[in-house]
């Protein structure tokens, strides 16, 4: 072989180790754009997660913010209708302490007729809270450990309340005979008032 001959060869050989390298190179480069979109796209996927998260917590507070003030509207409503209830009956309600979440041991809760949570310690100091400032769920647990008891009082001033009720309907029907027989003395014939009357006697001295 001549000197140009491997000359043309070894060029021939450059070139096609330069087109090799220029393959290579392009399928790495390739591969690290690919490696790029997808990291580019799993970023972009993790924040449209991300976003449409805080989307449902932002509709889950605005619900929430709602409901709280509808709660405190109800409960309220419900202490106005207490109130009402509660002032028909002679006495205060008394509560567990654990609805209110006190631990102490010798402490008393009441439910007043004012709807307010009255607690006494044993030293004879008392606190009172409202209703309406409770937490709904407190609320609600005094509420139910209240009603039995309101029910039960209820119960009672109707028992009492029936039994005075009977003793007036017999007083009423005592009274209208004792009317009834003065309305008959009033209507007595004429010729009775001609009988002689009785003298009347004095008291001896």
């Amino acid at each position: 072989m001549s000197a140009n001959t491997l000359s043309d060869v070894a060029e021939e050989g450059k070139v096609k180790n330069v087109a090799e390298e220029g393959k290579v190179k392009k399928v790495a480069d390739e591969k690290v754009k690919n490696i790029d979109n997808e990291k580019v796209k799993e970023i972009t996927d993790q924040s449209e997660k991300v976003q449409e998260m805080v989307k449902r917590m932002q509709e889950e507070a605005m619900q929430i913010s709602e409901l709280t003030l509808m709660q405190k509207d109800y409960i309220s409503e419900v202490s106005t209708y207490i109130k009402r209830i509660l002032i028909l009956l002679p006495f205060s309600i008394q509560v567990g302490l654990a609805t209110i979440g006190n631990t102490q041991t010798k402490a008393k809760a009441f439910l007043n007729k004012d709807a307010n949570i009255i607690v006494t310690n044993e030293a004879g100091e008392a606190t009172s809270t409202p209703l309406t400032e409770l937490e709904p769920d407190i609320s609600m647990a005094v509420l139910a450990d209240a009603m039995p008891k309101i029910e039960e009082g209820l119960k009672i001033k109707r028992e009492r309340m029936q039994e005075e009720t009977g003793r007036l309907e017999q007083l009423a029907t005592q009274m209208e005979s004792v009317y009834q027989t003065l309305q008959e003395d009033r209507n007595m014939p004429l010729e009775l008032d001609k009988k002689p009357k009785k003298p009347v006697m004095n008291a001896p001295s």
